[in-house]
């Protein structure tokens, strides 16, 4: 049986993962950074104010944590803030989610994000992109102000998702990609998530990934 460990982070909800906990072949817990234990999983959540939680992870040992977990050959699966805070960059003017206009990311994946003022509120529906479960349906929700992008060249990773369609949710506003504004819009990204090559990190933005049969396939088809 193996080890994943969930992060509790100041601003992140304790339901996300819960598809994950019970699992005949995971022992699922949930730790503060500094209280982390020896883990072949760890899981960082969604994010209510990223850049708060980011520094939070930094002032309790979150960077020694991640990196060392890496260099021993474990690995994060990080949905939303998480995929937001393992990237280079986060980029917040009306500072929403933080004290702060810009933070640099902990870098293990090479996208930057950008919060704009409007929200994306959606359901989405998706086809994954890799590992055993490829070509199955992912469905899950997305919340995020954050737009992420990769600069050209990036090597090491492919993209997670390939999203078929998005249905806002009844009463909630939802920013809508034009082509005046689509360069910094939710939901405008190419693609949804990365994968890196060695399989180590697995990152998206849609909530209830978990929930997905494919995806529970291609995942734990790597780590158990």
């Amino acid at each position: 049986m193996r080890k994943a460990t969930i992060l509790d982070l100041p601003s992140c909800g304790r339901e996300e993962f819960q598809h994950l906990i019970g699992h005949p072949s995971l022992d699922v817990r949930r730790s503060r950074p500094l209280a982390c234990k020896s883990s072949e999983i760890i899981i960082l959540g969604g994010s209510q104010r990223t850049i708060a939680d980011l520094d939070y992870l930094r002032r309790n040992g979150g960077d020694r944590l991640l990196r060392s977990h890496l260099a021993k050959g474990g690995s994060i699966l990080a949905v939303c803030g998480g995929y937001q805070m393992l990237g280079r960059w986060l980029y917040d003017p009306w500072m929403k989610q933080g004290d702060k206009p810009i933070a640099e990311g902990f870098g293990f994946l090479p996208h930057s994000t950008f919060f704009g003022a409007k929200m994306l509120n959606v359901k989405t529906t998706a086809t994954l992109l890799v590992g055993a479960g490829a070509g199955g349906e992912i469905t899950g929700e997305e919340h995020r102000s954050g737009f992420s992008w990769t600069p050209d060249g990036a090597c090491g990773f492919a993209p997670m998702l390939a999203i078929r369609s998005r249905t806002p949710f009844e009463g909630k506003a939802s920013a809508a990609p034009t082509p005046e504004n689509c360069r910094l819009v939710p939901g405008s990204e190419p693609f949804d998530g990365m994968v890196t090559n060695d399989r180590q990190i697995w990152a998206t933005y849609v909530h209830c990934i978990c929930a997905n049969p494919a995806f529970q396939r291609s995942f734990l088809t790597c780590h158990l």
